[in-house]
């Protein structure tokens, strides 16, 4: 593909109906392929789910913009394997609310918060 004057990444140039600039973007990189821009959602485990993770109790994923909930917590499954065993039970909250499992697929976003909440009992 052969760019032409004004075409690459970042330049402005001049809209036909004359004056007004207007910016040009040519996505992606040097090869042609778009890349998908990086998000950070962080991710807190309570109680035996923290237990099964090491000890530990906050988790940061940089991952591609696009991912779902159900996407974080399997990659989160995938560093801690023992949290497999809860992942039947585990409760799941997107910044302070609430997944339903049942519903349709939830899109995280750039700073977003997910809780990973095991069941807790006593009394």
């Amino acid at each position: 593909m052969e760019l032409n004057e004004g075409e690459i990444l970042g330049e402005e140039k001049e809209d036909e109906a004359g004056g007004a600039h207007q910016q040009q973007r040519q996505g992606g990189s040097p090869s042609g392929r778009k890349e998908k821009m990086q998000i950070r959602v962080r991710a807190q485990l309570f109680a035996h789910a923290r237990e099964l993770a090491g000890g530990v109790s906050e988790v940061s994923l940089e991952i591609d913009d696009g991912w779902t909930t159900a996407q974080c917590l399997e990659d989160i499954l995938t560093r801690f394997p023992a949290l497999k065993s809860l992942a039947s039970c585990l409760t799941l909250a997107l910044n302070d609310s609430y997944v339903d499992k049942n519903a349709p697929p939830i899109l995280v976003r750039d700073g977003d918060e997910l809780a990973l909440i095991p069941p807790i009992s006593g009394g």
